[in-house]
């Protein structure tokens, strides 16, 4: 894959997370993992 196909990607998925509940619902999944982690 080229750089120019790689930042188009990159730039189609930031618009398709940015302001979505999914993006919120994975930065929820990631703390709560982040904690689950740390106690063990």
């Amino acid at each position: 894959m080229s750089d120019q196909k790689v930042t188009l990607l990159i730039s189609k998925v930031k618009t398709l997370f940015s302001g979505s509940i999914v993006c919120k619902v994975f930065c929820l999944l990631l703390s709560c993992y982040s904690k689950v982690s740390g106690q063990k």
